[in-house]
């Protein structure tokens, strides 16, 4: 492991293997036992099954051990199960203040006991940054670096050492699936640009089993209301996000082709 500076905390200590999604994301969604055991990544060109994992040295021990207890371990604690059960997302239905809407059901603060909206926004930030802050070299095909401007960068990293408030300038949504989570289906990967063809509007989004966080930088102001990291703290559960999916992998069916060891298993497209 080098010794150099962890971009979290700026001392100079030594370096832990860091991963862009948490390392116990990855194990979540494989399935032991099952003919496809890792995760399958889609795009327009392949369709491939895959355990590669975007990681490189980041951050120092402490910062690795910060990220885990502020909010990684409750997430994976709380994310969907193979038995069908999503104690996150359980929890959030009890909730007294949901509200139907057009796109699903729309939850307010406060919420129950179970759904932690700060260790869900704090693990979102902590990714949201690592991506943005750190040239993650030989992994363009699984990611789009979330570059942010400085300033906000800077923000986000003060806020994850606790000396700083999630700053207003930035738009954080936040979606849970009302279904029943696709757990092999990885694509678009660990990070993707959110956002229309509009200059109005630009961010970036990612996805584990179950939740899609996305973060704009650029947003006209009525978006501001929608962000769960503003009071009355938005959050919604919806099946638009296993919807996208089905979608994206139908638009790409024509020209994905099956590759690498996933080509040689009988599995239906």
């Amino acid at each position: 492991m080098p010794t150099a500076k962890c971009a979290l905390c700026l001392r100079v200590s030594e370096l832990q293997k860091s991963h862009l999604i948490p390392q116990g994301i990855y194990r979540a969604i494989q399935e032991p036992g099952h003919v496809v055991r890792n995760p399958v990544l889609v795009t327009a060109a392949t369709t491939v099954e895959t355990s590669e994992q975007v990681s490189d040295f980041l951050l120092c021990k402490s910062c690795e051990t910060r990220f885990q207890q502020c909010g990684e371990d409750w997430v994976m604690k709380n994310g969907p199960r193979r038995n069908g059960r999503f104690p996150l997302r359980d929890a959030l239905r009890k909730s007294s203040t949901g509200r139907t809407i057009a796109t699903g059901e729309l939850y307010t603060a406060p919420f129950d006991g179970g759904f932690d909206l700060k260790k869900l926004m704090y693990f979102a930030a902590s990714i949201f940054w690592r991506s943005s802050v750190h040239h993650w070299n030989g992994f363009e095909h699984l990611m789009t670096r979330a570059k942010l401007p400085d300033t906000l960068e800077e923000g986000l990293r003060l806020h994850l050492l606790g000396k700083k408030e999630f700053s207003h300038d930035l738009v954080l949504l936040l979606s849970i699936t009302a279904s029943r989570p696709l757990p092999h289906f990885t694509h678009p990967g660990p990070m993707t640009r959110a956002g229309g063809v509009s200059a109005e509007v630009a961010g970036f989004a990612f996805m584990i089993p179950g939740i899609q966080f996305r973060m704009f930088h650029i947003f006209p102001e009525q978006m501001r209301g929608g962000s769960a990291a503003i009071a009355p703290h938005p959050v919604l559960l919806t099946d638009r996000i296993e919807n996208e999916i089905h979608a994206r992998g139908e638009g790409m069916r024509e020209t994905s082709q099956i590759v690498g060891t996933l080509a040689k298993k009988r599995i239906p497209r």
